[in-house]
């Protein structure tokens, strides 16, 4: 039985929590591989599809791994508390690879301080709010299929969760077309470590 009082037997650590995020790991970092490399090994009228596709897939993995993330460990018995933090990793993972991408230009400061780019925040933002829907769609799930009531479909945590992804998204990525945010960004950076 889990925390949240649903009748869902839990299954191991591994399955409920791990498999679907090396699952998802694995779908970026090989789209990862082949969207950076494919170009030395192919025509360059195969390399352009190739390239589309695992773009494609590499952005879906990053920030909508989480629709398949979530459901996955939710109905294998995962708490609240590890859902979320598996639907986590795959953004942080990108993230810091990102971080790691230029150590002969960047001081380790800056690198640290890129990994707050609007990008990363938004995709953050993006996370939580998948995290809230994909909670309301699995509650509502057991509600209409299996009769059974694991809390509110559109209960405190979900919406929270979607309304604190939906504004933070407006914050880090829409705001001012994108603008207003980069703009804060980018002057800290410049007091920081350009003065």
């Amino acid at each position: 039985m889990r925390t949240d009082g649903s009748i869902i037997k839990a299954a191991s650590f591994r399955k409920r929590v791990v498999m679907p995020v090396i699952a998802i790991l694995c779908v970026w970092g090989i789209s990862t591989l082949i969207y950076n490399h494919a170009w030395r090994f192919l025509d360059p009228s195969l390399h352009r599809p190739l390239a589309i596709v695992s773009a494609i897939l590499m952005a879906a993995a990053i920030s909508g791994g989480t629709f398949i993330i979530y459901p996955v460990a939710f109905f294998r018995g995962a708490s609240p508390r590890e859902r979320g933090l598996a639907c986590l990793v795959t953004p942080i993972v990108w993230n810091v690879k990102e971080m790691l991408v230029f150590p002969d230009f960047y001081s380790l400061g800056e690198r640290l301080y890129y990994g707050f780019t609007p990008l990363f925040l938004g995709v953050l933002a993006s996370t939580l709010f998948q995290m809230g829907l994909s909670e309301s769609a699995c509650r509502l799930y057991l509600r209409r299929k299996k009769g059974t009531a694991v809390g509110p479909v559109f209960g405190i945590a979900p919406v929270s969760l979607m309304l604190g992804g939906m504004l933070s998204l407006y914050g880090f990525s829409i705001w001012d077309e994108g603008v207003g945010f980069w703009y804060i960004y980018q002057g800290l950076y410049q007091a920081l470590f350009l003065s």
